[in-house]
């Protein structure tokens, strides 16, 4: 997936809760230096857009990630998001 963005094949989207998910283990294990690695590198990512989280954004997520699970073996969801964890790749 990564891959695809950063050769410009993909654009993602994300919220901010997964910068808040991928710096949880970093904090409690002291580990200052990975948590900016982290936080520096989520804010210079190509073609990511950072969403910032409202009612409305978490409830359509809420929606895509119940309709990925139900359809495990499906590659698109019906509004043309492929759900990837908590990013979402544009097709």
């Amino acid at each position: 997936m990564f891959d695809l963005i950063e050769r410009g094949h993909n654009s993602a989207v994300t919220s901010t809760v997964t910068l808040l998910e991928l710096l949880v283990q970093p904090y409690p294990d002291q580990k200052e230096e990975l948590a900016q690695k982290i936080f520096a590198l989520a804010g210079t990512y190509p073609q990511i857009e950072w969403a910032p989280v409202t009612l409305n954004l978490a409830d359509r997520a809420a929606e895509l990630r119940a309709l990925s699970s139900q359809h495990a073996g499906c590659h698109s969801g019906r509004h043309g998001y492929q759900p990837q964890g908590d990013v979402f790749l544009r097709e």
